[in-house]
């Protein structure tokens, strides 16, 4: 686990570093603050995706159009932002203008490919296996042309003459014309330069993350690796790009939603209609998550199941991983609905169990909502509606826990009596001990045989059960326990099994 950590933060330090090279590039070319840097990269991506995906381009060809077009995108952003504002005495204009190119450019992409994010193949799919260590190949691709990035960006500016003028133009750009040294022209090279290691540092991301304008946030961890490597210092910025990367593979690496797990276990193992199989399947019921910050556990009964490899749970939250903080259902298979937006999941799951109705299908949709969740609005305007259309294909759960974020939920905003509220919205209501696996089971019998109303089975459950020092205590919502205290909730948890 340690070796497949370190070179998932050594790819995503990488991919900082490429970014940061390209943000002092251009703080040495043009003195600005290049804030659109991040939207370079997502450019690229879209483009090798596209180019990939639409017309079908191989690895090679698609590599040489693309270099081509980056090139373009370098001058069109320079002519665009930096030259008309190049005898300007207020050098944060062209900043400013930075800013507006970014919105220029995330609209672009929308506009040409979408607003949905796009799925892009692995460029090596598969995983390498070297006895008990098991590492993506994709991260080993990512780190190393990223360093074969570097180094070009290295030999062109420390061995070749036409770097070496490059580096004496953003020395000194008023004494470099007096030499015969042209600065519009280094710097149009400079942002071409900047253009073509980010756009393919784009395209070496686009597989591991989905292919959107929510790429470009990635421009502030190569923002943080500049600052901490000591600002203007390229190998400064580049060992402390790689630092970022590190700090980010190592954290978050244990959550505390394992109450969750029961209620996950008897529905994929019991209840559901599916196939890990084929995910897609039509027939298959569906399971929504609107509680989508609990998705740790539902990752391991998905893998417990099949639908991936159980290697993958070691990459949670991890650059590129499948396995995210919130359901991304473009990436993880098995997950139907992106949620974690709390309040959204039911009205999703109502609208799935009535096209099922209206197509005829014997599909069953399933949503598992917070008790804390159950303070939105929108939760109850779907909880209406599936009353007033007698969804009997519809189940929902809540986990009544009695806890959120804030503290205990009767505290922040009371939402009992909760059975009596959502019988009166003409919901069948079952209540049942969320930890008996039995009692959750014969619910989920009884749902799916009570026709004419939606079914919702309200699990009272205990926050952190079986560990003591976890038990009703909100402190632990979304925090990681050390490696003490994971050993401890680990023994506590044994014994009680035992």
């Amino acid at each position: 686990m340690f070796i497949a950590l370190t070179v998932q933060g050594l790819a995503m330090g990488m991919v900082y570093a490429v970014l940061s090279i390209g943000l002092l590039l251009i703080v040495r070319a043009a003195k600005i603050l290049n804030l659109a840097q991040g939207d370079l990269l997502t450019i690229g991506a879209f483009t090798t995706c596209l180019l990939a995906a639409e017309v079908g381009l191989t690895t090679i060809p698609m590599i040489a159009v693309a270099f081509i077009l980056f090139c373009a995108y370098g001058v069109i952003f320079y002519f665009t932002c930096i030259w008309p504002l190049r005898n300007s005495k207020l050098g944060f204009l062209s900043m400013i203008a930075t800013i507006g190119a970014s919105t220029a450019i995330k609209e672009i992409c929308i506009l040409v490919a979408g607003p949905t994010p796009r799925p892009a193949e692995p460029l090596i799919p598969g995983l390498l296996k070297i006895g008990d260590i098991t590492l993506q190949y994709q991260y080993l691709l990512i780190a190393g042309t990223s360093v074969v990035l570097m180094l070009l960006v290295y030999l062109l500016f420390e061995k070749l003459y036409c770097g070496r003028v490059m580096q004496a133009a953003a020395q000194d750009r008023y004494v470099a014309p007096l030499m015969g040294i042209s600065t519009v022209a280094t710097t149009l090279v400079t942002f071409i330069v900047v253009m073509v290691i980010s756009g393919f540092g784009g395209w070496l991301v686009a597989p591991t993350y989905a292919v959107s304008i929510t790429l470009s946030g990635l421009a502030m961890k190569s923002f943080a690796g500049v600052v901490l490597g000591g600002f203007g210092n390229i190998r400064g910025a580049i060992i402390g790009s790689v630092l970022i990367g590190f700090v980010e593979s190592y954290s978050s690496y244990v959550t505390t939603t394992y109450k969750d797990v029961i209620v996950f276990s008897v529905l994929y193992n019991n209840v559901l209609n599916h196939d890990p199989g084929n995910p897609q399947w039509n027939l298959r019921d569906r399971f929504i998550l609107s509680k989508g910050h609990v998705c740790p556990a539902i990752y391991a009964v998905l893998a417990d199941c099949g639908y991936f490899n159980e290697e993958e749970l070691m990459t949670l939250r991890k650059y590129g991983s499948i396995l995210q903080g919130h359901p991304y259902m473009h990436k993880t298979p098995g997950i139907e609905v992106s949620s974690g937006s709390l309040g959204q999941g039911l009205s999703i799951a109502v609208g799935i169990a009535l096209a099922a109705r209206m197509d005829g299908s014997k599909i069953r949709t399933y949503c598992l909502m917070g008790d804390g969740e159950m303070q939105e609005g929108q939760i109850w305007e779907a909880a209406m509606a599936a009353g007033h259309y007698k969804l009997d294909n519809l189940c929902g759960i809540v986990d009544k826990n009695g806890l959120q974020i804030d503290g205990n939920v009767e505290n922040v905003m009371d939402i009992d009596p909760i059975a009596e509220k959502l019988a009166a919205f003409k919901w069948n209501v079952i209540e049942t001990d969320g930890h008996d696996v039995a009692e959750i089971e014969e619910a989920f019998g009884k749902a799916k045989e009570y026709k004419g109303k939606p079914t919702v089975i309200i699990a009272h459950t205990v926050k952190g059960k079986g560990v003591s020092f976890m038990e009703n205590n909100p402190e632990w919502h979304g925090v990681a326990p050390n490696r003490e205290q994971l050993a401890a909730a680990l023994n506590e948890l044994e014994r009680g099994n035992n």
